[in-house]
């Protein structure tokens, strides 16, 4: 079945991006699994993402046959029910844990999904430009000399234009997470057009 080779597909481009992340860039895994899962399956989305678009794992409607609920599924998607599940279940833990400190569930869904949204969150608040440089000079500057999480950051904070110090601890360190809440929120014409003003 077609659907059975894009699986294969987005496998397969999952283990070859090892070759980057584990194999020229030397990452130790079990140092920090970050490195080396957590990079890569961001790249992994966005992958699909470009050949596949937003939903691209809709792709897969027919493996479950008549019970079809990944019509409108894409890979942030998936990153967002796994992640979301260890934030309700408070099981949450952080990044900069060694390989051998996560539970089997944890090591998966906080180095795979959690790091998928922290570098979303990091390109958004570099800028997209700015984050690729820094992602191919880390690459560069890096590349067969067993990197660890300083050097990542190092290079990181480099191009960008504000201190991500509370960033990363935030992301890396810690367990916390956004809980604002919009309180209320008002639209007014202003002449030109309207303008709303949200309170959070």
């Amino acid at each position: 079945y077609q659907n059975w080779n894009n699986l294969l597909e987005t496998v397969i481009v999952h283990e070859v991006g090892h070759n980057w992340f584990q194999g020229m860039l030397g990452s130790n895994e079990r140092a920090s699994v970050f490195l080396d899962e957590g990079l890569n399956s961001f790249y992994d989305g966005e992958y699909i993402k470009h050949y596949y678009g937003d939903l691209g794992l809709t792709k897969f409607d027919s493996l479950l046959g008549d019970f079809n609920i990944l019509d409108d599924l894409g890979d942030w998607h998936y990153h967002a029910l796994l992640y979301s599940q260890r934030l309700a279940t408070q099981m949450d833990v952080p990044m900069n844990l060694r390989g051998e400190q996560y539970s089997r569930t944890n090591y998966s869904i906080v180095n795979y999904s959690k790091a998928v949204f922290m570098l979303h969150a990091l390109r958004w608040t570099m800028g997209e430009d700015k984050y690729n440089t820094a992602m191919r000079t880390y690459f560069d500057r890096w590349h067969f000399k067993h990197p660890e999480l300083d050097d990542f950051w190092i290079v990181i904070q480099e191009f960008s234009d504000i201190d991500l110090t509370d960033f990363r601890k935030e992301w890396m360190e810690t367990t916390h997470y956004n809980d604002f809440e919009i309180a209320d929120y008002e639209t007014t014409n202003s002449g030109d057009g309207y303008v709303t003003k949200v309170y959070v």
